[in-house]
């Protein structure tokens, strides 16, 4: 993930969890451990417009 791509994570009902993220040169990084267990979406959308999505599966 780099530091200009918007990311967006979802829980299981399609809420969107806030969560910390720190950017240092072209590499973000988020903070999970304040998920709780269950499955997540996670939306990134890159600079040019590129849309990935996954799954999260927090135990």
């Amino acid at each position: 993930m780099n530091a200009t791509d918007a990311v967006t994570v979802l829980d299981a009902g399609g809420r969107q969890v806030q969560l910390d993220v720190w950017r240092q040169g072209n590499v973000a990084q988020l903070e999970l451990g304040a998920l709780s267990p269950g499955m997540y979406h996670v939306v990134v959308t890159a600079a040019n417009g590129v849309v990935t999505t996954t799954r999260l599966a927090v135990q």
